[in-house]
């Protein structure tokens, strides 16, 4: 499938479409603004030794899929998400005079599982994920930056720190760099069992599905500002997306560097045990499978801390490489 030919057209839900009569019927959250409601996700998250992740039941994250898919089409999935111990608000945001649609846990019973946000007048069919809120240092509020500049259809934030829990995940490989060196059931990228993972397969069940971007921080020496990968190590054409993605980047005074252009040499943080990649590269087991292939659905993104706080690079050229429509 070829990215650059979707066409951003969403089905109509059949579900309790959001008609434009409706939109102001909704319950409104506490917020003006989206940085302020991720200001709040980010202080109630569950910290690291928490325990704070509860496992959802395979029949819950099936209903999670389904009511994800219908927000996505811009329905109003209340019902459904309620018997979830979730509930829809919406968010008028002030500076971008633009409305969001949002899906968040009930105070009461919390389980670590997330908070989804919609676009209700989306420009790019790009869905914003963030599996590490707290481990990687603003990553939140970059994502949110990112989904309000250019128009995200959007926005998924994992529900506690990575190393939240002391169990550790069946999913390969078993070590990290992260949680001693311990691959935790509560790191989101890592492990297939939570809702995270869920609203990442509902995007692609849409007819049209958005591209995913995993956006994630790292430290390491050595690299370039920015790495990115389609989640494998393939080498592939300068014309593929994650390549004309380095391109716009570079082309924007940013380091960036490429796991799919060989000519780059860049081996490390490739994304692929992220099994949110490994499941949109049509893994055979997104838990303990890498994908072999890889079909353009999905970019990691790794980046040092100056692009995490000054993401205009990447603004720049998320713009210029995804034409709104697209």
């Amino acid at each position: 499938m070829l990215v650059s030919a979707i066409v951003f057209a969403p089905l109509a839900s059949t579900q309790d479409p959001i008609a434009p009569g409706r939109i102001s019927k909704l319950p409104t959250i506490g917020h003006g603004s989206l940085s302020g409601l991720i200001a709040e996700v980010k202080e109630r998250l569950p910290r690291s030794g928490s325990e704070g992740f509860v496992q959802p039941s395979a029949a819950e994250r099936e209903a999670f899929t389904a009511a994800i898919f219908t927000a996505l089409n811009g329905g109003w999935p209340a019902n459904a998400l309620d018997a979830l111990n979730y509930e829809t608000f919406l968010l008028a945001d002030r500076n971008f005079a633009q409305s969001y649609l949002l899906i968040v846990e009930k105070q009461n019973n919390r389980r670590g599982l997330g908070t989804y946000i919609f676009n209700l007048r989306p420009r790019r069919n790009i869905a914003l994920e963030v599996p590490h809120p707290l481990f990687d240092l603003n990553t939140p509020e970059q994502a949110a930056q990112i989904f309000q500049e250019i128009g995200a259809r959007a926005l998924f934030i994992s529900g506690t720190h990575r190393c939240a829990n002391a169990a550790l995940s069946p999913c390969s490989p078993a070590g990290s760099s992260a949680c001693n060196e311990q691959t935790r059931v509560s790191d989101a990228a890592h492990f297939t069992q939570n809702f995270f993972q869920a609203a990442h397969q509902a995007t692609l069940n849409l007819r049209a599905p958005p591209v995913a971007m995993s956006i994630h921080g790292n430290a390491v020496d050595g690299l370039p500002d920015v790495v990115l990968s389609d989640g494998t190590r393939r080498s592939l054409a300068e014309s593929a997306l994650v390549n004309r993605l380095r391109a716009a980047l570079r082309a924007n005074g940013a380091s960036a560097g490429s796991c799919n252009l060989a000519a780059d040499g860049v081996t490390q943080l490739c994304g692929g045990t992220n099994v949110q990649g490994r499941l949109s590269n049509g893994s055979t087991n997104a838990c303990t499978a890498e994908a072999t292939g890889s079909t353009g659905l999905f970019l990691h993104i790794e980046q040092h801390i100056n692009i995490r706080r000054e993401p205009a690079p990447l603004i720049n050229a998320l713009k210029e490489v995804f034409p709104v429509g697209n």
